[in-house]
């Protein structure tokens, strides 16, 4: 529903998605999106902001920073 509705998913992990804005193309606002979701799956979902957030590699991992 997130993609549906031209938000990209950054990550995502058993109890929480972090998504972001696909530039150029129009959202409907998180707080519909989400109130929509709750709705469909009849489990309440809550959203905060966030300005930034970064992910990084575990620190023995091979992963390219």
């Amino acid at each position: 529903m997130f993609e549906e509705n031209e938000w990209r998913i950054v990550h995502g992990i058993v109890d929480s998605v972090w998504v972001t804005p696909i530039e150029g193309e129009e959202q409907t606002s998180l707080s519909v999106l989400v109130s929509e979701i709750s709705e469909e799956v009849a489990i309440r979902f809550e959203h905060e902001h966030y300005d930034w957030i970064a992910f990084v590699p575990l620190r023995d991992s091979d992963a390219v920073p």
